[in-house]
């Protein structure tokens, strides 16, 4: 459950968190929270961007870089979490 509040220009988030427990999170602390999750996902898009644009290669263009065609699309079928 989670309740925000806002007074000025703080706003704070209230949460329960996995134990039950009531636990508030500062405006700093949610802001860093915020660009670590914003990392992430920028993660995961380049990931996916960089693996669609490798199982577009030609086999020559494969080569070129040292890689198979089995070795790019193995890449490609890897989940956007995978480095």
């Amino acid at each position: 459950m989670r309740h925000i509040s806002k007074n000025d220009a703080n706003v704070t988030l209230h949460m329960v968190g996995p134990a039950g427990k009531a636990e508030t999170i500062s405006p700093g602390r949610l802001r860093k929270w915020l660009r670590v999750v914003a990392g992430r996902v920028r993660q995961w898009a380049e990931r996916r961007k960089s693996r669609r644009a490798l199982s577009r290669l030609t086999d020559t263009e494969l080569r070129d870089i040292g890689i198979t065609r089995n070795q790019a699309r193995e890449e490609y079928r890897k989940s956007l979490y995978m480095d």
